[in-house]
């Protein structure tokens, strides 16, 4: 699954989202990454000091379109769950982000339940549960 995180202002959360996804679905049993697609590389960072005892969440950076492809490429083969964590403006990375993003799409049952339910990070164990 690819999951892009974006938006076109700064400092609204996109790699507190990203990371805080990943770090949820590594709890579950997921092999996750994350793409920094952002020159600030906010989330390379914070893999940078992540303890090493915790779950594995992978995070590399890719700040151009043809790099941001082909990692995600490669990376789809080694892990279940590709979180893009977007960057604040219009950039060459973002359309294809979201292009990327949108060759697998949701369930579309999942999603009318997540909207009945009121869509809420806990409920992520029902729609995507742990590994075995």
């Amino acid at each position: 699954m690819r999951i892009g995180i974006t938006n076109l202002k700064g400092g609204v959360g996109k790699t507190t989202i990203s990371i805080n996804l990943a770090v949820c679905f590594a709890h579950m049993g997921y092999r996750v990454c994350i793409v920094d697609t952002d020159t600030n590389q906010s989330s390379l960072k914070w893999y940078g000091a992540r303890d090493e005892s915790l779950p594995e969440v992978l995070a590399i950076g890719a700040t151009d379109a043809k790099a941001l492809n082909k990692a995600v490429d490669k990376l789809h083969k080694d892990h279940d769950i590709i979180i893009i964590d977007g960057t604040p403006s219009l950039s060459e990375t973002t359309i294809p982000q979201i292009e990327i993003c949108n060759k697998h799409k949701p369930n579309p049952q999942a999603c009318k339940e997540q909207k009945a339910a009121g869509s809420s990070f806990w409920q992520l164990e029902r729609h995507y549960p742990q590994k075995k």
